[in-house]
């Protein structure tokens, strides 16, 4: 049994957004929300992301889906 770390989409996404020099801002500029809302998602203050917002990051990061979620633990 493989021993993988999980994380959070908050985690993943600060990841994400971190490797590529991206601000708050600049991220919600490339999926058409305010900053506020990345902050919110990179806090997990989102519980219940909707399927279509996850897309929507993971087309920010040139990513499908799939590899958008690689890694991440949903609850």
């Amino acid at each position: 049994m493989s021993n993988i770390w999980r994380m959070t989409i908050g985690d993943r996404i600060v990841s994400l957004r971190s490797g590529k020099g991206l601000t708050q801002a600049e991220l919600g500029e490339l999926c058409g929300w305010p900053d506020s809302r990345i902050g919110a998602y990179e806090r997990n203050e989102v519980k219940k992301p909707k399927h279509a917002s996850l897309i929507k990051l993971a087309e920010a990061f040139h990513m499908t889906y799939e590899e958008f979620m690689k890694g991440v633990d949903i609850v």
